[in-house]
């Protein structure tokens, strides 16, 4: 048998692992390997005896097939992967990894502990009520709330962000959510981000102060408010006041006293 040259080793490979990718074992260890020494004949590297060997048997042997009676199982699992895709990659970046996972094992024809089996049920159906629409999802009211609450967040310090990676995520998935970019907000993001900001957000919901009252800022003076209350871009509540010169000025709600 004429030895192979490495340019069609690497050709072959190449080919092989975008099938394999296309396949239920997506990413498996047999893949993984492909990819392997994909980077290293790429990159000049040579292959030692074994790794040639087994490339090779994996070439000559192609994409394994799915087992036998595992193709609804496995079609049950794309079908759901596609839907939290669709729904939001990255809000269900665990339940598709998790569901990748699942598919290479029901396709070999693993078998299963009970707790596996319960999670991947309960996987299966979470992405069957996304696709019915039987999802939990803010009212009108809600999102407003959940909007300004996003906004609010900003005024925070960047330390107290820092150790609060779940509020930031909870930031995006409701902002994605409001702009359209996402078609499903998981209730625990709703209810993680309003807890967090739940004092600034107390006193946006009851402000001191409505377009028309009086009040006295301890720099201007006299001032009459011209609006009611808002969240401007660096996430403070405030008011437009008009101050004894006639200027209209932007001030934080809390440094304007009652008259």
């Amino acid at each position: 048998m004429p030895r192979k040259s490495k340019e069609l080793r690497l050709n072959q490979a190449v080919a092989l692992s975008n099938k394999w990718a296309q396949s239920p074992f997506a990413n498996d260890k047999a893949h993984r390997f492909i990819d392997d020494m994909v980077g290293r004949l790429s990159r000049g590297k040579g292959l030692s005896a074994g790794q040639r060997r087994w490339l090779d048997s994996l070439i000559e042997s192609g994409v394994p097939s799915v087992a036998e009676g595992a193709v609804d199982g496995v079609t049950a699992i794309e079908t759901a992967i596609k839907t939290f895709h669709d729904a939001c990659s990255e809000d269900y970046n665990w339940e598709i990894n998790v569901l990748r996972d699942f598919r290479n094992r029901v396709a070999k024809g693993y078998s299963m502990s009970v707790k596996q089996e319960s999670l991947l049920n309960r996987l299966i159906t979470e992405a069957n009520k996304i696709a019915s629409g039987d999802v939990w999802s803010p009212s009108e009211d809600q999102l407003a709330d959940l909007t300004a609450a996003a906004k609010l967040y900003n005024s925070y310090t960047r330390l107290w962000k820092a150790e609060r990676p779940a509020v930031y995520r909870a930031v995006l998935m409701v902002e994605k959510y409001a702009s359209g970019e996402s078609k499903t907000l998981k209730e625990k993001h709703a209810e993680k981000l309003l807890h967090a900001v739940r004092g600034r957000f107390k006193k946006f919901k009851s402000p001191r102060f409505k377009a028309g009252d009086l009040g006295k800022n301890v720099n201007l003076g006299p001032v009459v408010c011209m609006t009611d209350v808002y969240i401007n871009e660096h996430g403070n509540i405030v008011n437009d006041w008009i101050d004894p010169d006639g200027r209209l000025v932007t001030i934080d709600q809390d440094r304007v006293k009652k008259r």
